[in-house]
């Protein structure tokens, strides 16, 4: 009785609040300049809660596929975590292994890594409708878990990428020392940045061009131990993933810099438009690179200065804490200065929704 009871209340809740409050869509003049999509004229969201921006989600808005790429990426890698998790403690059933083997420490920090950046991108687009304070908010979270999926990745790919002879002395070879503080000191440069440059200057004109730039030096430093390989002239079972991985990485960044294809029909392509395709090639690049991780990682042991657990998770640890702090600064010190005019923003789009309807 009480499951049938909650159950009631609950669809009663999303009916009054259908009925009363569902966000409706309107044009780019009908939302503030933050939300602005360039080449994308309809399907903005008007929603001025939390409880309508969740609603806004089942709708077709210019966010929903944004949204529910990686809202069920989110969900799929929280299964294959799991899986991963189980073959690393021991894998056999009946078999049980209360530490996680070594070799799969890395693999397991990507896919950790990958997770809370789908998380928090779905997060972002899910409630930076609500106000310019969540819009601008809401896309530090985004950059933080994008960097912290970066610094995960440039770990990982230093633990099972590296050439076997560590003599061949191409400009790639680093110590682990080393290559740990360039891949940290890099992304968080490129989050600081992404920070400063959207929030604290904020030149409009430019952001598209720095926002590509910033996440091409940052891959290029993830690259520097498997090109490291390469140069050696070392090849492996795993290469083929590696390059669908920068293939769907850039074609995913290529039709975010040129806005392909809403340049070219901007009335046609509003809800799968280039920040959703750059999603998905996101999404699917990841799940490339994690399957040539795990065909590497057989190399984990024949490799020479193996990265240990506590490694990582300092540099993890120093990666979280300070883009943390710098992002909390940033959003509930400038931003709560800077915006002032949140509440003329809301009647804003108060009325022009009641037009729209």
């Amino acid at each position: 009785m009480g499951i049938l009871e909650t159950a009631t209340n609950w669809i009663r809740f999303v009916a009054g609040a259908t009925q009363a409050q569902l966000p409706s869509h309107g044009s780019d003049l009908s939302v503030d300049q933050c939300d602005r999509i360039p080449f994308i004229r309809k399907g903005y969201r008007h929603a001025n809660t939390v409880s309508e921006s969740i609603l806004s989600c089942f709708t077709l808005s210019n966010e929903a596929a944004n949204i529910w790429s990686h809202g069920v990426s989110s969900l799929v890698y929280i299964g294959l975590l799991c899986e991963s998790l189980r073959e690393a403690c021991g894998g056999e059933s009946g078999q049980h292994v209360h530490l996680i083997r070594e070799q799969y420490v890395p693999l397991l920090l990507q896919m950790f890594g990958v997770w809370v950046c789908v998380t928090c991108s779905c997060l972002a687009h899910i409630f930076g409708c609500v106000s310019r304070w969540h819009c601008r908010a809401m896309f530090i979270l985004d950059y933080f878990g994008i960097n912290f999926s970066t610094t995960a990745s440039a770990l990982a790919l230093y633990a099972y990428t590296r050439p076997m002879d560590p003599g061949t002395g191409n400009f790639a070879t680093f110590s682990m020392r080393a290559f740990f503080s360039i891949a940290l000191a890099s992304h968080l440069s490129v989050f600081t940045m992404q920070c400063c440059m959207n929030f604290v200057f904020r030149p409009a004109e430019h952001i598209k061009v720095i926002v590509v730039a910033a996440f091409t030096a940052s891959f290029s430093v993830n690259a520097l131990p498997l090109l490291s390989r390469y140069l050696s002239g070392e090849t492996q079972p795993s290469d083929l993933y590696h390059c669908l991985h920068l293939a769907c990485s850039a074609l995913g960044g290529l039709c975010l810099a040129t806005h392909l294809p809403e340049r070219l029909a901007p009335d046609c392509f509003y809800v799968l438009h280039s920040h959703s395709l750059m999603h998905i090639g996101t999404v699917v690049g990841a799940y490339y690179q994690g399957l040539a991780l795990q065909l590497d990682m057989p190399r984990w042991r024949e490799l020479p200065s193996r990265p240990s657990l506590a490694n990582m998770a300092c540099v993890m640890a120093v990666y979280t804490v300070s883009a943390g702090l710098l992002g909390y600064w940033i959003a509930y010190g400038k931003l709560k200065t800077v915006d002032r005019g949140d509440q003329d923003r809301t009647t804003f789009k108060t009325a022009s929704a009641k037009k729209i309807r």
